[in-house]
């Protein structure tokens, strides 16, 4: 057979299999399309609650030196981090004031993500400590002193 030859029957095969692929399968009832089977949307975090306390105090200490320190790019990276930590942190517990919490701690990091670029001690000072009282709040409702 003949190179053209052989690309025309490789051409007409994969037209073949591309429109086989668009049927429905066998599972699907006549005039139904075939489901996609049922995918799991429920976060989990890698962490214990009290593994993530520490890991959000130690995080918290290293904002608070980065900033007196003057040490910013690092103090923003940890900021993210908490951040993150703290969204994640909302899936620890079902109770609404928690996630409640969690979530508000979340963005407080984030904005002071933001204002450390800006390198500005006074004002991420004041932003660091917002984020000491929501901590402290969450711990004063739901329980263990870190």
């Amino acid at each position: 057979m003949s190179s053209k030859h052989m690309k025309i029957v490789a051409g007409i095969g994969f037209c073949a299999i591309f429109a086989l692929s668009l049927l429905p399968s066998a599972e699907a009832q006549p005039g139904q399309t075939r489901k996609s089977p049922k995918k799991s949307n429920v976060f989990k975090p890698a962490q214990e609650l009290e593994q993530m306390m520490a890991g959000q105090k130690y995080l918290f200490g290293g904002i608070k030196a980065g900033i007196l320190d003057e040490t910013w790019d690092d103090a923003v990276i940890k900021a993210w981090i908490l951040s993150e930590m703290a969204n994640a942190n909302q899936f620890q517990n079902a109770h609404a004031d928690y996630k409640k919490l969690a979530g508000q701690m979340s963005e407080q990091c984030a904005d002071l993500a933001k204002t450390l670029k800006k390198h500005d001690a006074k004002e991420s000072m004041e932003k660091f400590s917002a984020i000491g009282k929501t901590c402290g709040s969450c711990h004063d409702q739901f329980g263990k002193k870190h």
